[in-house]
């Protein structure tokens, strides 16, 4: 069972999420220093950037206890492995970003739980997910800006976030949840908001769906039974 997911950082300045099952633990992305990765079973990274796994990373494991691999590069893999779960299956699929970037599907202790982060095309992964998603317990997905904020703001690299190699929109995301067949009993967590393109009424668009949501805080811990932010 997921107890609890600890989430060290989200968003562009680093993404550290880990979690918490009965007989392991499961990071997901580097890009925050967790001090006690000796207790992580495995690691996941998506992509490549910076605020999900920079280079000092790649020093720091190499060498180490975990196996290091990078993803999406002939002869590397994204699964970063310490001491092996039993009966844990993790699958990957390719998700639209401006480099080579995946998504994980984890199974384990009865737990169906998808991670989508920095996707430029959300709508685009419906068909491949529709036999996953009818099935998740919980769902960490990108809601990285406001459509409708974003509209009005000038910065250098605004094409290319709103790009279909960018990151997702609030109103994509919606239309995204809209459209799967997702279990009302799945829990989601939003993930990598930007502080500069998103307000207090971005994720109130979520309001209309039948969905417990909780929006993700650098440094807090969200327990899952209940599914509540400490």
């Amino acid at each position: 069972m997921l107890n609890k997911i600890h989430i060290l950082g989200t968003g562009s300045k680093g993404n550290c999420y880990i979690l918490h099952f009965d007989n392991g633990q499961i990071q997901l992305e580097s890009g925050l220093k967790n001090e006690n990765l000796k207790d992580v079973n495995y690691l996941l990274i998506s992509h490549l950037h910076e605020d999900h796994f920079p280079m000092v990373s790649y020093k720091k494991y190499k060498g180490h206890y975990l196996k290091t691999f990078f993803p999406s590069i002939e002869k590397f893999q994204n699964i970063y492995e310490n001491k092996k779960l039993e009966n844990c299956f993790i699958s990957m699929f390719n998700v639209p970003h401006i480099v080579p970037n995946v998504g994980f599907h984890i199974n384990f202790e009865n737990e169906n739980i998808l991670y989508i982060t920095d996707c430029g095309d959300i709508l685009s992964l419906i068909d491949t997910l529709k036999n996953i998603t009818c099935k998740l317990t919980y769902l960490i997905i990108e809601v990285n800006y406001d459509s409708f904020q974003i509209k009005g703001s000038q910065f250098f690299h605004k094409d290319y976030v709103v790009s279909n190699l960018g990151h997702s929109s609030n109103v994509d995301v919606l239309k995204f949840l809209s459209e799967i067949n997702l279990p009302r009993t799945c829990k989601i967590l939003f993930i990598h908001r930007s502080e500069n393109h998103t307000n207090s009424k971005t994720y109130t668009i979520f309001d209309i769906l039948p969905y417990n949501w909780i929006v993700a805080k650098n440094k807090k811990t969200i327990y899952c039974k209940p599914w509540e932010e400490i």
